[in-house]
């Protein structure tokens, strides 16, 4: 009787355990697939060197300090094609930061970004040796934005940058020959 209805033995809420001829095929594919995953990991981990190959790139930290105080010390601001170097400070209520910047002679474009709120303008001054500062420009904010741009000429020396709006908050753009 079996024979004439194959479903009577077939599990229906259990298929995985099915004794069932036409549903037993089913029960390989997690079993085949599992086995395709774990035989691709480890042609992975052969064809890549395994842990051999992994410690073979470690740097001893030594080496690396070594190589770190050797480096040349990258350019301070970014320069264009035309030798525009770029400078930029951002404004807050508390100070402005950076707070020390520099520079080399030339062209400098000094970028502002105004997070205090009603700041008129950044002033830049040269500071002329004998405790006297001599007014060089200013950058002003573009109307309805956050944001200001100005394009100067600095000679060598240190400069002070201060916010308009609140004198004591300042930071130092220091011009290398």
């Amino acid at each position: 009787m079996n024979e004439m209805n194959p479903d009577k033995n077939c599990d229906r809420k259990r298929p995985w355990a099915s004794t069932c001829r036409h549903k037993g095929i089913f029960r390989l594919v997690p079993v085949s697939f599992a086995l395709a995953i774990a035989l691709a990991a480890y042609l992975g981990y052969v064809r890549f060197g395994g842990p051999a190959k992994a410690a073979e790139g470690v740097e001893p930290i030594a080496a690396i300090e070594k190589r770190v105080a050797n480096a040349p010390i990258p350019q301070a601001t970014p320069q264009d094609h035309r030798g525009l170097h770029v400078v930029v400070f951002t404004l807050y209520r508390e100070g402005l930061e950076p707070s020390v910047v520099h520079t080399s002679k030339g062209p400098v474009a000094i970028l502002i970004t105004d997070h205090t709120e009603g700041t008129p303008a950044l002033v830049v001054e040269r500071d002329n040796g004998s405790g006297g500062l001599v007014g060089v420009g200013q950058v002003n904010r573009f109307p309805q934005t956050k944001r200001g741009r100005a394009e100067l000429i600095l000679e060598p020396g240190r400069y002070r940058v201060s916010d308009a709006g609140h004198p004591s908050n300042e930071a130092e753009i220091i011009v290398d020959p």
